[in-house]
């Protein structure tokens, strides 16, 4: 309700992102890692071609760079992939969450407020009963 409130309130304002799970967070580091290895891989290739002459080591170097480089693509979309069905599962889990909250909360306030009225009346004639024993003790 609080993000609603605050929605309506500045409707331009973007929605706040999701809290991520420890898991979540994990993927989301190594991601970022990877993607780091790669652009350092991509740099020192760049660097390397630069060179009019290349040396049979630099060549080797290039190759294994690119190799590596296409490796580091195919784990980073399978951990996207990963991230990206965690997430959908994660918005799916709180929605149910939500609705599974709200419904406990409709219960308990059904609940609640028939209790309120039983512990009422018993108050009501608890005070009843009081206030005659007071006049029966005078």
């Amino acid at each position: 309700m609080k993000a609603n409130a605050q929605r309506a309130a500045n409707p331009d304002a973007e929605p706040e992102a999701p809290e991520l799970t420890k898991s979540q967070l994990k993927l989301r580091n190594e991601i970022a890692t990877k993607n780091a290895k790669m652009a350092n891989l991509e740099l020192e290739m760049e660097r390397i071609e630069q060179k009019e002459e290349l040396s049979a080591g630099q060549e080797k170097t290039l190759e294994k760079n690119q190799a590596a480089v296409g490796r580091l693509r195919d784990e980073i979309t399978i951990l996207e992939e990963r991230m990206g069905n965690s997430t959908h599962k994660s918005a799916e889990q709180r929605k149910k969450e939500k609705r599974e909250e709200d419904e406990a909360i409709e219960d308990s306030e059904f609940y609640d407020k028939t209790q309120e009225k039983k512990e009422k009346s018993v108050l009501d004639s608890g005070e009843a009963l009081g206030l005659k024993e007071l006049k029966e003790l005078k």
